[in-house]
Order: C-alpha cells, then sequence, then structure tokens
C-alpha cells in the first residue's frame, strides 16, 4: 500500500510537471508566432523557424531530464546510427501508445531534424497542443473512414491529396516525419477486425508513406525503422508517469529508401504501386518477426 501510495504521487506530479511545462512553453511559442505576425518580413523567415525549433528542442530536453530520473538505464534502446541535423529522414513505426510520441522526443531530441508527424485534425482543438502543431506546419490530415467514403466516393484518395499539400509546406528545410503505417494505433479488437496476417501488427497502409515519398522526390535521406516493444504490456500514460513501465525495448534501424522507389505515382502507376506494397509487407513482416522474438526472449 505504501508502493502504490507514493507510485500514485509520483505519477500525479509528473502528470502536472508534464502539463505546466506545456503550457509554459506553448505560451512562449504563442508569443513569437505573433511577433512573427507583426513583422512578417522574408529574410526574417528563418530567425523565426529557428526560435521555433529552440522552443521544441528545449521542451523537449526537460522531459527527457525528467524520463532520465525514472527510467535511465532501465530500458533496452538499440540505436546505433549516426545522424546528421542537416539531412531529411522518414521514420516508419509501429504505434501502440501516446507515449510513442514522448519517445521519439527521447530518441531523437537534437540529434535530427525536428520531428513531426502527420497529425488527425481533431487533436487542432486540444488546447495548447493543437495550436502549437498548427503553428509548427505538421501536416494535419482529416481521415475519412470506409463507410463516409461509401456513401460519398469523391472522398476517396481525398486523405492522400491532404498529405501531399501538407508534406508540400515543409519541403523546403531538412525535416523529419513520422508516418506510422498502421494508421492507428494497435488494440486486439483492430488486430481480430482487420484479420491481420501479423501476429503483432496491424496491415500497413502503403498509400500514405507512398505519397510523401512520391511529394518529395529524392528528399529523405534515409528511413529510420524505429521498432517499439512494451515487454510487460504497459502502455497506458498512467504507467508511464508511475515509473511502472521498465520493460521497454526499441530498435531503430537505418535503412536506404530502394532507388527503384524513389520516383514514381502511386495513385496512376500500377507497377509502382504493387512494388511499393511488396517493400511495404516485407519491411512489416521484418519488424513483426523482430517483435515476436523480443517477446519471447524476456519470457525466458
Amino acid at each position: 500500500m505504501i508502493v502504490s501510495g507514493i507510485l500514485y504521487v509520483l505519477g500525479f506530479f509528473y502528470l502536472c510537471v508534464f502539463i505546466l511545462s506545456l503550457v509554459f512553453w506553448s505560451l512562449l511559442l504563442y508569443g513569437v508566432f505573433l511577433i512573427r505576425l507583426l513583422f512578417f518580413i522574408t529574410p526574417a523567415r528563418a530567425l523565426f523557424l529557428h526560435a521555433y525549433v529552440f522552443i521544441v528542442e528545449t521542451w523537449s530536453s526537460i522531459n527527457i531530464f525528467l524520463i532520465d530520473l525514472v527510467y535511465k538505464n532501465k530500458w533496452e534502446i538499440n540505436n546505433p546510427c549516426n545522424f546528421n541535423k542537416k539531412a531529411s529522414y522518414l521514420i516508419v513505426s509501429n504505434h501502440q501508445s501516446l507515449i510513442d510520441i514522448l519517445l521519439f522526443l527521447y530518441l531523437f531530441n537534437r540529434k535530427i531534424p525536428m520531428v513531426r508527424f502527420f497529425t488527425k485534425s481533431q487533436l487542432i482543438w486540444v488546447p495548447f497542443l493543437g495550436l502549437g502543431l498548427w503553428i509548427l506546419d505538421f501536416p494535419i490530415m482529416k481521415r475519412y473512414s470506409a463507410a463516409q467514403k461509401k456513401r460519398n466516393p469523391h472522398l476517396s484518395g481525398k486523405d492522400l491529396l491532404t498529405a501531399q499539400k501538407a508534406v508540400n509546406k515543409i519541403r523546403d528545410r531538412p525535416l523529419t516525419l513520422i508516418n506510422f503505417l498502421e494508421g492507428t494505433r494497435i488494440t486486439q479488437e483492430k488486430h481480430e477486425r482487420q484479420n491481420s496476417p501479423f501476429k503483432h501488427l496491424l496491415k500497413p497502409r502503403a498509400g500514405g508513406i507512398a505519397t510523401t515519398i512520391n511529394s518529395l522526390p529524392g528528399k529523405f535521406d534515409r528511413i529510420l525503422n524505429v521498432t517499439i516493444v512494451y515487454s510487460d504490456g504497459k502502455k497506458k500514460l498512467w504507467d508511464f508517469l508511475r515509473g511502472k513501465m521498465n520493460r521497454l525495448v526499441i530498435k531503430v534501424d537505418s535503412k536506404p529508401i530502394p532507388k527503384e522507389l524513389l520516383f514514381g505515382d502511386y495513385s496512376t502507376d500500377e507497377h509502382y504501386k504493387r512494388q511499393f506494397q511488396i517493400w511495404v509487407n516485407r519491411l512489416w513482416q521484418e519488424k513483426d518477426d523482430e517483435i515476436d522474438w523480443i517477446l519471447k526472449r524476456d519470457k525466458l
């Protein structure tokens, strides 16, 4: 009971610190944005962009410090890659929890260009967070369900067109984009409903990553293939805040994008589309095998 109470207090303390930190740095970001609106001159654009990045990286560094107070040397992180802040990276990863985003900041902050991810349009309405994502040029997408597309056929492909427009806004600078190929966080219900051929993953969606690569041909220097495994099954934010997420394995592999996939049109070229899907499915099968091996090893 005593230990449980201490962990509860720890979790509440960390939750308060994370929220206060988010509010403070968000307000600072808004202030810089307002100044930029008042003095919108082209030569100053780069200066303001650097200010945005500094705010995000400083906020991330504070979070990393707090995470290390609890979890330093407890997680298994295999990250042998040599990074370059002037290069551009496309991150592909499995997706299980909101914690995944914090883990990317933990892994890559100040090592590569600021990490962005495709954001659901609903997040724009989250206080402090949503407006910050918009200011920072996170690609914001409105996704349509299969039922919506069936009722309104003109919506088919519109989400990919939105993704194309979003990434074009940030093509003129080094960038890092996260693409969760599953399109959503995995749950047992979703896995069964999909009848996924993978043991630990949902079916990957090749269209999103293909559109990103097609929209920015030759832009990405490397793919960072990230595999996240919560060995003890604890994936909830509350477990993380209470210091109960000790068994975590993260593996990062740096891969080139296959040359034959660098240039093409996923929406009109059937041969290119098939080749892209074969590559994505092979990548996903390797990831599924890796997760299976880690889980079996950690049960021994």
